[in-house]
């Protein structure tokens, strides 16, 4: 019950900050569009866009904290609190798309180069710095969590974007070198693309309830087995509901004539094994004797 109102205070601590950094976003995104075009910088532009994409991340983040507070039901039995590991998902596919946009119109201003206006693009570079980096700061706390994770990555990469943007705002008004617009776009686009890729792939083995990395099935039975009474442990299924549950189901066979009472002190033997030594938080396990004693680790189809 505490861990639980832990976990709600946390969501709540998030949500505030993250609802700061929506507002934020939206008043950059706005000024760096409207100077973006008027100093036809396309770095400017691309931090607009990756500001916007912030702001919508921003949103979906705040409803998927708000929406996994909810209590379990018959048709949720689970909660909504995987819905944080969909936004997610969905945020950091957008910021891969948008990459790959920024990548594309990058290579077509190279073969044209135009000469930008650095006196209207310096100016709103700084202040989207200032703005990204306070909003990072804001939800580097609440990192650890996969769905906050995605949107910390949007404003850090934003922070990044608008480092490179002014660093080549005045490399441009020193020098007139203008490739350099492009350039920085291609290279904040090839990290966030990077980083963005890194949340996909975690986020995508959570929802195929694949074996969190950190945890070696071999390893799981291994310990089961010193317990006294199992004799062996099959049929075993190990994933993540989100970021931080872990969950565990098996069957497991015990030694003939157990009890009843024996096979309840051999579960909360297990559960305590599972809990200290693996993380997991939710068990379901399924006591046979004299069952299914050639069966493998695994269930195979």
């Amino acid at each position: 019950m505490e861990k639980e109102h832990d976990h709600n205070d946390e969501i709540g601590s998030a949500s505030g900050r993250v609802l700061v950094s929506i507002f934020m976003n939206i008043l950059i995104t706005v000024l760096e569009i409207i100077f973006g075009i008027l100093s036809r910088s396309l770095s400017l532009i691309s931090d607009s866009m990756h500001n916007l994409s912030d702001t919508l991340s921003g949103i979906f983040t705040l409803w998927t904290l708000r929406l996994s507070e909810r209590k379990h039901n018959e048709r949720f039995t689970f909660g909504y609190r995987r819905s944080q590991i969909i936004a997610a998902f969905v945020n950091s596919s957008v910021l891969l798309v948008i990459a790959a946009l920024l990548i594309r119109e990058a290579i077509l201003r190279f073969l044209s180069v135009e000469v930008i206006n650095v006196s209207l693009m310096l100016p709103v570079a700084v202040v989207g710095l200032i703005a990204n980096s306070i909003s990072a700061i804001l939800l580097h706390s609440h990192a650890h969590s996969l769905n906050v994770r995605s949107t910390y990555l949007h404003l850090l990469s934003d922070a990044l974007s608008s480092v490179a943007v002014v660093l080549g705002a005045v490399f441009m008004w020193i020098f007139k070198i203008y490739w350099i617009d492009p350039l920085l776009t291609i290279l904040i686009a090839i990290y966030t693309g990077y980083k963005a890729f890194e949340i996909v792939k975690e986020s995508t083995l959570i929802l195929l309830e694949a074996t969190p990395s950190d945890i070696d099935l071999r390893d799981v039975e291994k310990n089961v087995l010193t317990i006294p009474g199992v004799v062996n442990i099959h049929h075993i299924h190990v994933w993540r509901l989100d970021d931080e549950k872990t969950l565990l189901e098996a069957h497991v066979n015990v030694l003939p004539n157990t009890s009843v009472d024996e096979t309840k002190n051999i579960r909360l033997e297990i559960e305590k094994i599972l809990k200290e030594k693996f993380g997991i938080d939710h068990t379901n396990i399924q006591f046979e004797c004299n069952e299914h004693l050639e069966d493998k680790l695994i269930k195979e189809n």
